[in-house]
C-alpha cells in the first residue's frame, strides 16, 4: 500500500546537483521506462469468491482494493483464467452482474455499489464534507478509506492526504489504513474535517521486518520491537542508538562516565543484558554483549549505524527471544537489531529535507570544586606550605606569600574547566528525492552529519550519498543500492579533561606577557624537601600542532531482486559488497612536555617527538538466496521459508609508530628519522568466511493458533575443525485470543495474542587465533631470518557460546484501541563460556583459551501507552506512555582459572596504588557480574579519626583486608525505563520522554579521589570541609593524608561508606514543534508539508548520587532547531 516518503534534505547547492544527478539517470533509462506498459495481470482460478480473486489481484499488482467483505457474501463463485490482461478487464470480469462498480484513485481501487449512495440515504440535508488525514507527526496518509458508518458509501483519500464525500449532517465517518487505529467522528454539519489517525502497536502489525524473510505479524511468536522513523524522532533526532534507548528499556547503552560526550567514542550497548564474561585478557574480537546489528539484509558495524543518517530509516525491528533471531545462528545470542531504509516511492518528483542547527553545550554541573582563595586557605590550615626546617621554611614563606598576592590583590582564580570546553555548533542536512512509476522507481540523498564537540577542537562529521533503482518486470523485481560515505574525525588536542579538573585555581596559564606557560606550577615536594614538583599547563600542549583524526571511506552497493515463479512461491536473492579504508594518526610535536625528559645528556634528544599511524582495509561480501511458500486453504495459513546465507571478510590493519622529529610542524609521518624505539610496524590480517543454511516454518488456524519454528545449521573459518559447524533451533506457539468469539463479545479487546518460545542461538566474538596456531613475526634476526612466536596457545575444540532462550509474552490492545501493553518474561542461559583455563608451565602460556561456564539472565519488560484524549477536528491528543523493565543476573559456573584472577584482583586492591581506590571485579558463582565488593564499615570513628570495618568474623577492627571483602551491592539498577506524554493541538506538539533507573548501587569515587586519598596538591571537591579534623567530630569522612606519601594503613580501599544508592531520573529528550496548517502557505511555496522543531536531549538529571561525570571527557546538553519540508 501506498505509503508517503517522509525523508528530508540539504542546501541549494547539493540540490542543484540532485536535479542534475536526476535527470541523467532519467534519459539514461527513458527506454526502459518508456515501455513499462500498463498494470496486467495474469491469474487462473476456479470455483473461486470474488474475494479470493479480488485478494489474489491486490497481492499480484500491489494495488489496494477497498470493499466491503459484505459486498459479496452471496455472489456466486467464478472461474478466471486470464494472461497478461489489463488490470482493468479483470475486475470488470469479477463485478459482471454484480451491481457493483469501481473507480480508480492513484493506487488504489474503490469498489462501491453503482457510485451511488443507498436509497433513501440522502433525504436531506446532504452536505460536502472535505479534509486532510496525517498522521500525529504531521506526514499525510494516502490511500486511508474513508467510509459513511452504517453504509457501503465511501472514498480512499489521495496522495496529499485529502478527501471529498457527500454525506448527511448527522452522519458519522469511519476512517480506516492498515498500520493506523481506526477512527469515527460526527460529521455534525461540519464542512472540513481534519483527522489524525494514530498508529496501532498491533496492527504494525502487518509483517515483521526480520532482515531475511518478512513475517506475518498476526502468526508470528516472537518477542519483537517495532519503532517506525516517527517514533525515532519524536524520542531523538542525535543517532538511532539514543532513540532506541529512549523507546525501549531493554536496549541498553552503557553510561561511560570517562568519556562522556565524546562524539568519537562509539556507545557499548547489549539488549537485556550481559551474558558474556567480561574481555579480561583480549578474549573477544568486540564487545563481546553487543547485539548483532543488520541493515537492509545485511550484516553491518556499530560504526555504520552510529554515522547512519536518521532521516534515511524506515523502521528498526529488535528482535528479543529465540523464535524471532534464531535464524542469525552463531551471532544471534545478544539480539539482532533489524534496520530498515526507505524505499522509492512511485509518483511525481518529491523532494525532502531536513536541516537542523545542533549546539553541544557542556555539563559541568558535576563537580564541586574550590576556588583559589578556598584551596590556598585550605592548604595554610593543613600546613602545606611549612617546614621544620628554617631555610626551607623561609623560602615556602615567599612562594605562599606570591600566591596570596595573586589570589586577593590580583583576583587570579582561573576556572580551569572553563578552558578546554566550548559550546559546540554544527548542522546536519539530509535531501531525500524520489519517484517513478509502478514499473520504475527511483531514488537518491544526500546527507551531512556535523557534530562540534563540548571539548575545543573535536569533532565528526560525516557525508553519504546513495542512490536506489528499483525495476518491475511482470514477476521479476530488481532493486540495487550504492551508498557512498566519508567520515572525518578529531579528537581534542586539549587532551584528557582530568588534566583541568586537578589543576590549582591560583595557578594561571599565561606569564605576565600573555604567553601561555609551559609549566602551570610548583608546590612544595615534602615536609623536609627544599625541591619542588612542578605540573605542566594542558593548554600549553594544545597550542602546539597536534594531529588526532581518524577517518574512514566506505562504498557499498547491495544488489537485490525477487521471483514470483508460481502462485505462492517466491525466490528472493540478494548481494552485498562493502568496502572500506580506515585510517588514524597521531602527532605529538617535540616541544610537548612529554619530550622535557628528553635531553641530550641521556641520549634522547633525538628522539623527541613521536606518530602513531594506522592504515586498514575491510572487504566483505555477504549473499542469501531464499524461496518462500505461503498459502492459505481456507482457515489454514501456511508459510515455509529456505535460505542459503554465504559471507566473506577479509580485514587488515598496520600500525607504525615514528620519532625522532626535529619541527613542531611536521604533516608526515616520513618526517620521522627512525621507528619507536624497542618496536617494529605491526599488523593483523583476518580472513573469515562463513556458511549458514536457514530453514523455516509457521502455521496458523483459523487466524487463532500458531506455531513457529526455525533451524540453522551454520560454519566459521575462525573455529577449528573439530568444531566448525554449530546447529540452533526455536519453536514458538501463540494464540490470537481477539479472534475468539467469547473475547470478542466483551467487546474490549481489538488485540489480545499470548505467545511463548524456546530454542537455541550462538554468540560468535572470538579472535580466530585462539582456535587456529597463529604466528607473530618478532624483531630478533637469526642466521638471516626473523623467529616467530605463538600469539597464543591454540584450542581446536573452542566452541562459539551457546544461549538457551526461554521467553512468554502477551499483547494488548484495549477500549477502543486506546491502550496499548506489552509484556514478556525471559529467561537466557548461557553456556560455553569463553574463559582461561590454567595450563600447564611446560605448555609455554600460563592459561588457554575453552569453554567453561554458565550465566543466567532472567527479568521481565513491560510497555504501556494510553490515549488520554484525541479530536480529530481540533487535531489535540493527548498520549502518556511507560516502559520498565528488571534483569537479574547470576554467574552460574566458572573455570578454576577465576580463582588465581580473583587472588590477583586481592593483590592489586591491597598494595598501595591509586588505580585501585575503587571495588575490583571478583568472579563467584551464585553472585552478579555486576557485583561491588567492599569491606563493611560502620564509619569514622568521632574519637580518632579512623575508619571501623567489620571483618570477615563479625569483629570491629581498623585494619582494612582483602579477605574481609563482601558483596555490598549490584550495580545493576532494580528497574529501569522510561515516561513519556505527548501533547498536540492544531498542528503544534509537545513530547517529553524521561528515563529512570531505580535500586542500583555505585561506588562514588570521586569522593574517594577528592576527599579522602589526596596528597593536597591538586585541587578538591568541596566535600572535604566535612572531613573529621579533632576528637569528638561525627564526620562521614576521615582526616585527609597531605603527606608526599600515603601510607597504606590511612589510604582508603574500597569500604561500603562509599557505597551508595543510585536512582536517577533523566530528562532525555523534550521535543516542541510546529507543522504548518494553512494549505494556502503551501501551495504558494510549493511545498507539500513544512514542520519546524526544537530538540532537547540529556537536558538534566535528578540524581541520589553527587559524582563528576566526564573524566576524559566532560558530558554535554545537546540542543537543536530543526526544519523539515517536502516539496
Amino acid at each position: 500500500m501506498y505509503k508517503k516518503a517522509k525523508e528530508n534534505f540539504a542546501n541549494p547547492k547539493i540540490f542543484r546537483v540532485a536535479k542534475l544527478t536526476v535527470f541523467i539517470s532519467l534519459v539514461f533509462l527513458m527506454k526502459i521506462s518508456a515501455h513499462s506498459n500498463a498494470q496486467t495481470v495474469t491469474l487462473k482460478l476456479k470455483n473461486a469468491t470474488v474475494q479470493e480473486v479480488l485478494k489474489q489481484l491486490s497481492r499480484k499488482t500491489g494495488i489496494s482494493i477497498v470493499y466491503d467483505e459484505a459486498y459479496f457474501e452471496k455472489a456466486s463463485r467464478i472461474d478466471i483464467d486470464v494472461k497478461d490482461v489489463p488490470l482493468e478487464n479483470v475486475l470488470d470480469i469479477c463485478l459482471k452482474q454484480s451491481g457493483y462498480s469501481y473507480s480508480v484513485q492513484g493506487s488504489t481501487v474503490v469498489i462501491e455499489k453503482g457510485k451511488s449512495f443507498p436509497k433513501g440515504h440522502f433525504t436531506n440535508n446532504v452536505i460536502t464534507v472535505s479534509g486532510v488525514v496525517s498522521e500525529p507527526t504531521g506526514p499525510v496518509l494516502p490511500g486511508v478509506s474513508v467510509i459513511i458508518k452504517g453504509t457501503k458509501s465511501g472514498t480512499v483519500t489521495d496522495s496529499n492526504g485529502a478527501y471529498t464525500i457527500q454525506a448527511q449532517e448527522t452522519d458519522i465517518l469511519v476512517f480506516s489504513f492498515i498500520g493506523f487505529a481506526k477512527y469515527e467522528v460526527a460529521i455534525e454539519g461540519q464542512s472540513y474535517i481534519d483527522v489524525v489517525l494514530t498508529e496501532n502497536s498491533t496492527e504494525l502489525g502487518e509483517i515483521i521486518v526480520t532482515g531475511l524473510v518478512n513475517r506475518n505479524a498476526e502468526s508470528f511468536t516472537g518477542s519483537v520491537k517495532t519503532v517506525t522513523k516517527q517514533q525515532l524522532l519524536a524520542a531523538g533526532n542525535q543517532n538511532l542508538f539514543l532513540s532506541l534507548k529512549n523507546l525501549d528499556p531493554s536496549f541498553q547503552i552503557q553510561e561511560n562516565l570517562a568519556m562522556g560526550s565524546n562524539p568519537n567514542n562509539l556507545p557499548v550497548v547489549n539488549l537485556r543484558g550481559k551474558s558474556s564474561m567480561p574481555d579480561l585478557t583480549g578474549s573477544f574480537s568486540g564487545n563481546p554483549n553487543q547485539p548483532l546489528f543488520i541493515l537492509d539484509g545485511f550484516e553491518t558495524t556499530l560504526q555504520r549505524v552510529y554515522d547512519l543518517d536518521i532521516n534515511r530509516i524506515k523502521s528498526v525491528t529488535i528482535l528479543k527471544d529465540a523464535s524471532a533471531k534464531a535464524i542469525y545462528g552463531a551471532k544471534a545470542g545478544n539480539g539482532v537489531v533489524v534496520i530498515e531504509t526507505v524505499e522509492p516511492e512511485s509518483g511525481q518528483m518529491r523532494v525532502n529535507y531536513t536541516g537542523s542547527l545542533n549546539l553541544e553545550a557542556p555539563d559541568l554541573s558535576g563537580y564541586n570544586l574550590m576556588n583559589a582563595k578556598e584551596k590556598l586557605q585550605w592548604e595554610r590550615d593543613h600546613d602545606m606550605w611549612t617546614s621544620p626546617l628554617p631555610e626551607i621554611n623561609s623560602f615556602r614563606e615567599d612562594a605562599y606569600n606570591k600566591l596570596y598576592q595573586d589570589v586577593y590583590t590580583k583576583g587570579v582564580d582561573t576556572y580551569w574547566l572553563a578552558k578546554p570546553v566550548q559550546t559546540g555548533v554544527d548542522q546536519k542536512h539530509s535531501v531525500l528525492f524520489d519517484g517513478g512509476d509502478e514499473a520504475f522507481r527511483y531514488g537518491a540523498s544526500f546527507s551531512y552529519n556535523g557534530i562540534t564537540g563540548a571539548m575545543k577542537g573535536s569533532d565528526r562529521k560525516t557525508y553519504t550519498g546513495s542512490t536506489t533503482l528499483s525495476y518491475r518486470l511482470k514477476k521479476l523485481r530488481f532493486r540495487n543500492m550504492l551508498e557512498f560515505s566519508q567520515n572525518n574525525a578529531h579528537n581534542s588536542p586539549y587532551g584528557s579533561f582530568a588534566n583541568y579538573v586537578g589543576l590549582n585555581p591560583y595557578w594561571t596559564p599565561y606569564d605576565e606577557n600573555g604567553k601561555l606557560k609551559p609549566i602551570a606550577g610548583f608546590y612544595p615536594n615534602g615536609a623536609t624537601s627544599d625541591g619542588w614538583a612542578i605540573t605542566y599547563n594542558p593548554l600549553y600542549n594544545a597550542s602546539l600542532n597536534i594531529i588526532d583524526e581518524s577517518r574512514y571511506t566506505q562504498v557499498i552497493n547491495n544488489l537485490y531482486t525477487e521471483w514470483d515463479i508460481v502462485d505462492h512461491l517466491r525466490f528472493t536473492g540478494s548481494l552485498g559488497y562493502t568496502s572500506q579504508r580506515n585510517g588514524s594518526d597521531k602527532f605529538l610535536p617535540p616541544s610537548h612536555t612529554d619530550f622535557i625528559g628528553y635531553t641530550e645528556a641521556n641520549g634522547l634528544l633525538d628522539y623527541k617527538g613521536l606518530w602513531a599511524k594506522t592504515d586498514g582495509t575491510m572487504r566483505m561480501v555477504q549473499s542469501n538466496l531464499g524461496l518462500s511458500y505461503n498459502a492459505v486453504f481456507g482457515k489454514h495459513f501456511l508459510f515455509a521459508n529456505a535460505t542459503l546465507n554465504i559471507a566473506d571478510q577479509l580485514t587488515k590493519v598496520n600500525t607504525y609508530v615514528a620519532e625522532g622529529f626535529g619541527s613542531d610542524n611536521a604533516n608526515d609521518i616520513s618526517m620521522g628519522t627512525h621507528y619507536q624505539r624497542a618496536s617494529s610496524p605491526t599488523g593483523t590480517d583476518d580472513h573469515a568466511r562463513t556458511l549458514g543454511v536457514v530453514g523455516i516454518g509457521n502455521y496458523m488456524y483459523d487466524n487463532r493458533f500458531m506455531v513457529d519454528v526455525s533451524y540453522r545449521t551454520s560454519a566459521s573459518s575462525i573455529y577449528g575443525a573439530n568444531s566448525r559447524w554449530g546447529s540452533f533451533w526455536s519453536v514458538g506457539a501463540g494464540w490470537n485470543l481477539h479472534n475468539e468469539r467469547i473475547v470478542q463479545n466483551l467487546g474490549i479487546f481489538s488485540n489480545f495474542r499470548i505467545r511463548g518460545s524456546f530454542g537455541y542461538t550462538g554468540s560468535q566474538n572470538a579472535n580466530s587465533y585462539m582456535t587456529l596456531a597463529t604466528y607473530r613475526y618478532g624483531t630478533v634476526v637469526y642466521d638471516g631470518t626473523k623467529g616467530a612466536t605463538l600469539i597464543a596457545l591454540p584450542n581446536p575444540d573452542l566452541r562459539w557460546q551457546k544461549n538457551m532462550d526461554y521467553n512468554a509474552g502477551v499483547d494488548l490492545t484495549m477500549f477502543g484501541d486506546k491502550l496499548a501493553i506489552t509484556a514478556d518474561i525471559y529467561r537466557k542461559i548461557t553456556t560455553n563460556l569463553l574463559v582461561d583455563l590454567s595450563a600447564p608451565p611446560s605448555f609455554g602460556f600460563e592459561t588457554y583459551k575453552t569453554n567453561l561456564g554458565k550465566t543466567q539472565n532472567a527479568g521481565y519488560e513491560v510497555s504501556l501507552r494510553y490515549q488520554v484524549f484525541h479530536n480529530s477536528a481540533r487535531r489535540a491528543y493527548v498520549n502518556i506512555s511507560g516502559t520498565a523493565t528488571h534483569i537479574k543476573n547470576t554467574l552460574k559456573e566458572i573455570s578454576n582459572a577465576f580463582g588465581s584472577y580473583n587472588k590477583k584482583q586481592n593483590e592489586n586492591v591491597t598494595g598501595e596504588n591509586k588505580l585501585y581506590t575503587g571495588p575490583v571485579a571478583r568472579y563467584i558463582e551464585g553472585q552478579s557480574l555486576s557485583a561491588l565488593w567492599a569491606v563493611r564499615s560502620l564509619g569514622i570513628d568521632p574519637a580518632s579519626g579512623n575508619e571501623v570495618f567489620v571483618d570477615r568474623n563479625g569483629n570491629l577492627t581498623d585494619q582494612w583486608s582483602a579477605q574481609d571483602l563482601v558483596i555490598a551491592g549490584n550495580a545493576d539498577p532494580t528497574l529501569r525505563g522510561t515516561i513519556g506524554f505527548d501533547v498536540g493541538y492544531k498542528g503544534f506538539s509537545i513530547s517529553l520522554i524521561c528515563l529512570y533507573n531505580v535500586g542500583g548501587k555505585i561506588y562514588n569515587a570521586t569522593l574517594v579521589e577528592r576527599v579522602e586519598n589526596i596528597d593536597g596538591r591538586s585541587n578538591l571537591d568541596r566535600r572535604i570541609y566535612d572531613a573529621w579534623s579533632e576528637p569528638g567530630d561525627i564526620s562521614r569522612y576521615k582526616r585527609p593524608e597531605v603527606s608526599s606519601s600515603i601510607q597504606v594503613i590511612n589510604f582508603t580501599k574500597p569500604t561500603t561508606r562509599f557505597i551508595q544508592d543510585n536512582n536517577e531520573l533523566f530528562f532525555s529528550t523534550i521535543n516542541v514543534g510546529y507543522e504548518v496548517q494553512s494549505r494556502k502557505f503551501l501551495e504558494t511555496f510549493r511545498m507539500e508539508r513544512l514542520k519546524i522543531a526544537f530538540y532537547t536531549n540529556e537536558l538534566g538529571r535528578i540524581s541520589s548520587v553527587k559524582t563528576e561525570r566526564g573524566a576524559q571527557y566532560p558530558f554535554a546538553r545537546n540542543f537543536s532547531f530543526s526544519v523539515q519540508a517536502t516539496f
